[in-house]
């Protein structure tokens, strides 16, 4: 008898993330203190700014942030 995996549901990437969400930064982002976080990087949705127009990101890696990023610059990771 074959065992079989369960079919895991993805979240649709053609919508713009909502706050709590795991985004990745599709072109590098600056902190307030002009620290740079690197294109890839992935972190957490804690505000949505506008109509979805821009969201307040806050990372852990490379190093502890929180970004203003426009709504082209991050998508659902």
């Amino acid at each position: 008898m074959a065992f079989t995996f369960p079919m895991i549901r993805t979240a649709p990437t053609d919508r713009p993330p909502e706050q709590f969400e795991r985004v990745e930064l599709l072109s590098a982002g600056r902190t307030w203190e002009g620290q740079d976080v690197p294109s890839g990087s992935c972190g957490m949705v804690v505000e949505v700014l506008g109509d979805h127009e821009a969201f307040m990101v806050e990372f852990v890696e490379p190093f502890a942030a929180l970004v203003t990023v426009r709504a082209g610059d991050v998508r659902i990771a």
